[in-house]
């Protein structure tokens, strides 16, 4: 199953190349860095942030024979420099400069990395940030279409294989959901009705209820005041009330304990 986006590119096809699309590429952006920081030795025919072992610059430049046989050679360095980088996961620019000099890809004066002017160091930093950006997104995007294309097409549905009847169109299923839409949709119309007509109805019954109550008149209101009668005040010469008498209880039984007692005793 071929995706459509990564068909431009190839990452589909095994024999696509990350690596050489990252020696290009990281190449590219530290040449022209160095260029702009060089600007004398921009028309000599050659990086010099990457001077090729082997292919001096003669005086008055090279031919086009030799001009060809050095891009062919310095591309073959670059892939050489860009592989180690991109699948060995190196991150330092020094550490790209000790495999160039040690496998004799560039001439150089510089006894170590430090020696180095600042332009080339920054070209070479340039070039392993470039190269690894470019070979780490492509590599994954390259996983992922090949994992891709070898998704085998999904088979189209048989008919044998549906819950569908043999005299029913394969699209009745969503006919169907139309239709249960639709009647979902009829039926919240229903509800909403019933619900305004029901509150509707509940206020006209409190309506009617609140009309129904007898409400009393002021006179009646006026009347009912003060009917209770306040208990009289006791005159002069009227006697209180006695408590009631205590026929039982706790001081009772007292007493009648201590009279037996006495006659015991």
């Amino acid at each position: 199953m071929m995706d459509e986006k990564n068909e431009g590119i190839g990452l589909a096809n095994p024999d696509f190349d990350p690596v050489s699309y990252a020696a290009v590429v990281g190449s590219a952006a530290a040449t022209d860095f160095y260029d702009l920081t060089r600007p004398d030795l921009s028309d000599v025919g050659g990086s010099l942030w990457f001077e090729l072992a082997g292919h001096p610059v003669p005086e008055g430049g090279r031919s086009p024979g030799q001009a060809e046989a050095y891009q062919a050679d310095l591309r073959d360095a670059y892939t050489r420099l860009a592989a180690y980088v991109c699948e060995r996961g190196i991150d330092r620019e020094e550490t790209a400069w000790i495999f160039a000099t040690l496998e004799q890809l560039i001439d150089t004066e510089a006894e170590r990395f430090a020696d180095e002017p600042l332009d080339r160091r920054t070209a070479f930093k340039l070039f392993v940030q470039t190269a690894r950006t470019v070979h780490d997104t492509l590599k994954s995007a390259q996983t992922a279409a090949q994992w891709e294309a070898s998704r085998p097409a999904p088979e189209t549905l048989k008919r044998e294989d549906s819950i569908f009847e043999d005299d029913e169109p394969m699209d009745a299923l969503t006919d169907a959901a139309k239709e249960q839409a639709e009647n979902d949709k009829a039926r919240a119309k229903l509800q909403k009705a019933a619900d305004a007509k029901r509150k509707a109805l509940d206020k006209q019954t409190t309506a009617a209820s609140e009309t129904a109550r007898p409400k009393r008149s002021a006179a009646s209101k006026a009347a009912g005041k003060g009917t209770a009668k306040k208990p009289e005040p006791l005159s002069a010469g009227t006697p209180m009330a006695k408590k009631p008498a205590n026929r039982g209880g706790r001081g009772r039984k007292k007493s009648s304990a201590a009279a037996s007692k006495k006659k015991t005793g």
